[in-house]
């Protein structure tokens, strides 16, 4: 597809931009997007509002919304969608310009599908990458199914998909009022409130397909909040959380039944289903990370050095070279224990750099590395 093809189809595209307290990050996404006949929608909630004025769109048509409540951004760029297609993301993502154009012109050929998704290109300071298992396709022609297929083995995808804006729109109003309702305010999980809120409306609404090539990059960043916060999964299963889940629940199920062409009630009973399959995946999960931790805990246990009194003690049967054996392998057991849980929490660049890989237009990839990197010139672009 050439640019003039490109510049038509993204001329069918608003990019909604959510950012709070870094400029830098906001002011990288805009000037890539300057060269594209865009709308870009920014939603800052920094504590010091951004001003319009800095910012050079170029020929994107720039939107900027300034509230700290994500609630209220959410709620405006809804209002403001008016193009066919959208897109979501945070301010230190790049959604690939040419990749989405030619997403936009295989969704024009194929009205039946809702969204687009791939797999996310995860990226460092210093421009190394990493492949992250994101994206699938959720092909059911029924809500409940579809719902039932995504949750059964859960990857998020809907989110930062380019799909209708008609369907996104109603996606953010359905979560800005279930996460803004009395028992969900009082006993809060922002991660399932918003991810899976989000998740559940893309589902419901429509048939997901996986793009072949990457059309999301995110920075590598927030690890140890990730390695820490609790699953959303405990929250669905909280009995503390219970009236806070079905008040968010039944208000996602009012504003989707009328899309659907089906009772509250009918919704209701699928999205609770979608949430038992979800938690019920995320168990098998968390038991098989037990298991594995369990196995090395029993092989360290067993290679564990003793200590001097101890063998001194028993030195007629543990010899100095099965000790000096012992410490050797408790030490690299240790090691790869370490690494593997730095490895669950964050991914680590693999040795080929950005510009290296084939999974994403070539020009798109040069496009933000150019911008990374502070050269960008959108007059000799």
């Amino acid at each position: 597809m050439d640019d003039f093809e490109v510049r038509q189809h993204l001329a069918d595209l608003t990019v909604v931009v959510y950012s709070r307290n870094r400029l830098g990050y906001l002011h990288g996404v805009v000037k890539y997007w300057s060269r594209w006949p865009v709308s870009v929608i920014v939603l800052d909630g920094s504590d010091q509002p951004v001003d319009k004025e800095s910012f050079d769109a170029g020929e994107a048509r720039l939107i900027l919304h300034s509230e700290i409540s994500i609630n209220g951004r959410f709620s405006f760029a809804a209002s403001q969608l008016d193009t066919p297609f959208a897109c979501l993301h945070s301010d230190d993502d790049f959604t690939l310009a040419r990749g989405a154009a030619q997403t936009i012109a295989w969704l024009k050929a194929n009205p039946e599908i809702s969204c687009v998704a791939s797999d996310v290109l995860v990226f460092t300071e210093s421009r190394e990458s990493a492949g992250v298992d994101s994206g699938r396709s959720v092909m059911s022609e029924e809500p409940g199914q579809r719902l039932a297929e995504h949750f059964s083995d859960y990857r998020f995808s809907y989110f930062y998909g380019i799909q209708w804006a008609s369907h996104l729109s109603i996606a953010l109003n359905a979560v800005v009022e279930a996460t803004a309702c009395r028992e969900f305010v009082e006993y809060p999980d922002d991660a399932a409130g918003y991810e899976l809120g989000m998740e559940i409306c893309g589902a419901a609404l429509g048939r997901l397909s996986k793009s072949p090539d990457v059309l999301l990059l995110k920075r590598v960043g927030n690890e140890s909040r990730a390695a820490v916060a609790p699953g959303s999964n405990e929250w669905l299963e909280d009995p503390n959380a219970q009236l806070a889940v079905r008040a968010w629940r039944s208000i996602l199920s009012q504003h989707l039944a009328p899309h659907l062409d089906d009772s509250e009630s009918t919704v209701d009973s699928q999205i609770a289903e979608a949430m038992r399959l979800f938690c019920q995946q995320e168990k098998i999960k968390e038991q098989e990370r037990a298991r594995t931790l369990q196995l090395i805990s029993a092989i360290a246990r067993f290679l564990k050095p003793k200590s001097n009194t101890t063998r001194e003690t028993q030195s007629s049967t543990l010899t100095s070279l099965l000790h000096r054996s012992h410490t050797f392998s408790f030490r690299a057991l240790r090691g790869t224990y370490r690494a593997s849980m730095k490895a669950l929490f964050r991914p680590r660049p693999n040795v080929f750099t950005i510009s290296e890989l084939g999974c994403a237009d070539p020009l798109d990839l040069q496009d933000v590395i150019t911008i990374l990197d502070g050269n960008y010139d959108r007059s000799k672009v």
